[in-house]
Parts: C-alpha cells; sequence; structure tokens
C-alpha cells in the first residue's frame, strides 16, 4: 500500500511538498505544493507544460503531470517545513519515457524480469565560487596541485560539514569529503544504493549543495567546465548487477572472456576482498604502482598481484607528455620486476609513436590516449575510424619487434 503524504505531512508536521523532475540536461524542475492539497497531486500529479522545460517536446504537446512518489519524500534537514519528493511524468495517460527517471525504471523493469537488480554509487564533484560566478570562492586557494589540500578543504569546513551532516541525518552514510584536482572544488561520497534510490539522491544533493552554499555567500556549480583553465567537473558513477545478493558483473566478465580488470578508484589493500573475486573467477585484477609506491608498499602489492602488475610510469594525467627520461622509467621497472620475476609488469603515461621503441623491454607497454586522439582526429577529418586506429596499431607494434 502507497504511503499516505497527507498523513505523512501532519505526523512531521510538513507544509509544502516540493514534486520535481529532472529534464534532460539534468536541471531539477519543480513545483511547491501546500500539504492541504498533497492528497489529489499524489493521485493525479503536479501539472507541468513539458516544452518550457529541456525536455524533447513542443507547445503543441499536452500538459504533464509529475506524479510523486512517496518513497522518496525527504524532509529537508535545514527547513522542517518543507519535503522534497522526485516524481515520474505522465502525458495523455501515459508514462513519459523520453524522461530520466521513466528511464531508469524502464531498465529497472528489463533486469527485474531476469531475475536482476542494479546497485549504483556516485562520486559528486562541484566549485565552490563566487556569487556573481566570475571565479572560485577562495582566493587563497592557490596551489598547482591541490588535489587533497587539507588547508583548502578546512577553510571550507564550516560549509562542508553542514553539506555532510545533512546526509548523515537523513541517512545516506556519507563517509569521506575531500578537495578534488582544480583550485576551489570538492568532492563527497556516500553508500552506494539501489540505483533508483541514488538517481535521486544525486538530485538532491545537488539542490542541497547550492542551497547551502548559498546560505554561506557562496554558490556552487556542477557544471562540467565551469572555468577553462581549471579542471572540469565529473561524477565517477559505479554500477553494478546483482542476483539476490550475489554480485553478478564477474559472473558477466567470466562467460565475455575478460582477461583482466583496472579499477583506478579501488587502491590496495582496499581492494584486496575484491582481487580475490576476480581470482577466483578467473579475471587478472591488475595492481597499480607508481613512482611514488614506498618499499614496503611496493613488496606487499607485488605479493598479492595476480600476473600482472601496471607501473604508472610518472606523475600525470592521462595523454600527458613522458617528463621522465626512458632510462629513468626502467631503472624504476627493473626494480619492479625484480621483486617477483615470474610477474609481468607493464608500463602506461606518455607511451607514444616517439617513445615506446625506447621503453621496449618491459613486458608489456600500454597506449591509450594515442589511440584516443586517432580517434578523435578521424571523426574530425571524417575519415575510417577503423582503418586509422588499426594503422597506428601497427606502426606501434613494428617499433617493439
Amino acid at each position: 500500500m502507497a504511503k499516505n503524504l497527507f498523513q505523512i505531512a501532519k505526523q512531521k508536521k510538513i507544509k509544502y511538498f516540493l514534486i520535481s523532475f529532472v529534464d534532460l540536461f539534468g536541471v531539477l524542475r519543480s513545483k511547491l505544493v501546500p500539504a492541504h492539497a498533497i492528497k489529489d497531486m499524489q493521485k493525479t500529479g503536479a501539472g507541468f507544460a513539458g516544452f518550457a522545460a529541456w525536455l524533447d517536446m513542443t507547445p503543441a504537446d499536452a500538459d504533464m503531470f509529475g506524479v510523486p512518489d512517496p518513497n522518496s519524500l525527504i524532509q529537508l534537514p535545514w527547513n522542517k517545513e518543507v519535503g522534497w519528493l522526485a516524481s515520474d511524468l505522465w502525458m495523455n495517460g501515459k508514462p513519459v519515457d523520453a524522461s530520466p527517471r521513466v528511464m531508469l525504471k524502464n531498465q529497472i523493469k528489463k533486469l527485474a524480469k531476469q531475475g536482476l537488480t542494479m546497485k549504483s554509487g556516485v562520486e559528486c564533484e562541484y566549485f565552490l565560487i563566487s556569487p556573481d560566478g566570475s571565479s572560485i570562492a577562495d582566493p587563497r586557494d592557490t596551489q598547482s596541485k591541490p588535489c587533497y589540500d587539507q588547508s583548502a578543504l578546512m577553510r571550507r569546513y564550516d560549509l562542508i560539514k553542514e553539506i555532510c551532516d545533512c546526509m548523515i541525518e537523513m541517512g545516506w552514510g556519507p563517509y569521506q569529503n575531500d578537495h578534488e584536482d582544480a583550485n576551489g572544488q570538492f568532492e563527497m561520497n556516500w553508500d552506494y544504493a539501489d540505483c533508483l534510490v541514488t538517481a535521486d539522491r544525486h538530485a538532491f544533493f545537488k539542490f542541497m549543495v547550492k542551497t547551502i552554499a548559498e546560505k554561506h555567500g557562496l554558490r556552487a556549480t556542477f557544471m562540467p567546465k565551469p572555468f577553462e583553465n581549471l579542471t572540469g567537473n565529473g561524477c565517477h558513477a559505479h554500477i553494478s548487477v546483482w542476483d539476490g545478493k550475489k554480485n553478478k558483473f564477474l559472473d558477466k566478465c567470466k562467460k565475455s572472456k575478460v582477461d583482466g580488470l583496472i579499477v583506478v578508484d579501488l587502491p590496495y589493500p582496499e581492494n584486496k576482498s575484491f582481487a580475490s573475486r576476480c581470482k577466483k573467477n578467473g579475471v587478472n585484477f591488475i595492481q597499480l604502482v607508481s613512482p611514488t609506491t614506498s618499499q614496503i608498499r611496493l613488496k606487499k602489492i607485488i605479493k598479492d598481484s595476480h600476473d600482472m602488475v601496471y607501473y604508472i610510469s610518472m606523475l600525470s594525467t592521462t595523454g600527458g607528455k613522458l617528463k621522465v627520461s626512458p632510462k629513468k622509467i626502467l631503472e624504476r621497472y627493473n626494480k619492479i620486476k625484480n621483486q617477483n620475476k615470474s610477474k609481468n609488469v607493464v608500463i602506461g603515461f606518455g607511451i607514444t609513436e616517439k617513445t615506446i621503441k625506447s621503453l621496449k623491454k618491459a613486458d608489456g607497454l600500454v597506449v591509450g590516449s594515442a589511440i584516443c586522439k586517432e580517434i578523435s582526429k578521424s571523426i574530425e577529418r571524417r575519415q575510417n575510424t577503423v582503418t586509422n586506429v588499426t594503422n597506428i596499431v601497427k606502426r606501434l607494434r613494428n617499433k617493439i619487434q
């Protein structure tokens, strides 16, 4: 039996409800409904003109109705008089398939027919900026590599604490907050859940962060690239398919004959449990080591690694130019290799047609960005992408034979 929102309003002293939906650009759209009117709204929905939001509609389309999902109810921690609700869009008595929440629910139904469920978690990044949006909010946040900057993080302690306290109160299970890769950028993480729950929480999180930032005299933005000279905002999505309490991902990997996995956001030793499950399914979990990996940590990683270890050749982002001489990279490679000569050690980062020959003594060389750039060039020039990528792979292979 569906929850009675009118009765819940009385019990929780909610005076207004925000009946909300997300458009195709991720913008949250809402109507503020007084509690005395929620009984009818729960049945028929709040009316919206679809063409007025970013949906694939025109003025000729009929009005649509956002039917609130009582299970999505969140009483605003900073304003208990208001309850937030995610809604499903309907038009002419049918769900609006071209709306994000309905799309997700359709996929959930397809999985359910196979006896499966999907869970997800997100890593939300955002910038704190000045009220006029012209700059980041903290003029002292100037480090060239600001990721995890403790001082910059703690200068925003009051704001971040308030957001995190809200998530604790709502039962989301937040577990870490950090300064991200760009000046003025932050990330907050909470527990994964059923994919629909996570999607609703993600939409609400953006609203909550923006609201609390404004309360502190700032603005928050989740736009992909608010500043040309700074790293943009991202949102890693962790998605898994389950059969009851069992994660089906590794079963699929085994059936699809996947040889190995690299999970960059799951470092050692946190990855030991998952790596063990990989091994049981015949999937090689590839551990990562870098120039800053200590000798003690390196020994532990090599000992617990499977058949392959990935050596990140330099401190950089993918696609960067090789900033370290091949000689120094090979010296470090040999030290790693000598830990256990039965393990294959591959080198990645900065591997291009110009640099690959000088590193051919390695067990393997990882080329990613060079191929991605070739794909982009091929698309821009309207050339055959498959042919061009095949040719670059052949050229790379010829240089190390």
